[in-house]
């Protein structure tokens, strides 16, 4: 879940929502950067057959594939939660705009 702040009417998002989001999105990238390295040294090992590097560079492709995936989704999610966030803030911005509007001005008590 991410945590929405208002101040004065405008939105950010808190820093430790932030930067767990960052730290997945960058996890996510370090291991496909990993994984992309691993595939090209797969190609210059010469320790191993053309078989074995087919299969082992066809799971590694696979892995690939599906961090990616994961890290789509995640920033989908992401984006999702972050229009939900924005439209909530700006429904309770209007129903307390309603509210102001028929209080009246002068209250004495």
């Amino acid at each position: 879940m991410m945590k929405i702040d208002s101040v004065g009417g405008s939105m950010f998002r808190s820093p430790s929502s932030t930067q767990q989001s960052d730290a997945v999105v960058r996890n996510l990238r370090n291991r496909i950067a990993d994984k992309q390295k691993e595939l090209q040294e797969l190609g210059a090992d010469k320790n191993m057959d053309s078989q074995e590097k087919l299969k082992k560079s066809q799971e590694i492709q696979k892995e690939i594939a599906r961090l990616n995936q994961e890290l789509r989704q995640y920033q989908t999610n992401r984006k999702q939660e972050q229009r939900e966030a924005a439209s909530e803030e700006k429904t309770d911005s209007r129903d307390e705009q309603r509210f102001n509007d028929y209080m009246p001005v002068d209250i004495r008590l």
